[in-house]
């Protein structure tokens, strides 16, 4: 295989198939807000965590911006189940 057709096949998502390629998007736009969530909500050694609210006005604001809007409201709607997850 020559460095054009190697390089090609890494940037084509035909290899994957468009489905795979959607999962992946999808999970890592999930993992974003979860992430952000995580990051913001927990004491750090270099600073305490946020209130819950702040947070998720942080996460309201930054929806359709940072973060996909629809997985923003699907953790919305769903926040309370996700923090008493162990």
């Amino acid at each position: 295989m020559d460095r054009e057709s190697f390089l090609q096949s890494i940037f084509s998502a035909a290899p994957l198939g468009i489905g795979v390629v959607i999962e992946r998007v999808l999970e890592a736009r999930i993992f974003a807000v979860l992430d952000v969530w995580d990051t913001l909500h927990s004491d750090r050694p270099y600073r305490q965590a946020w209130k819950r609210e702040q947070v998720l006005e942080y996460l309201r604001a930054q929806a359709g911006k940072q973060f996909d809007p629809t997985v923003v409201a699907a953790f919305l709607a769903q926040v309370q189940e996700f923090e008493q997850m162990p």
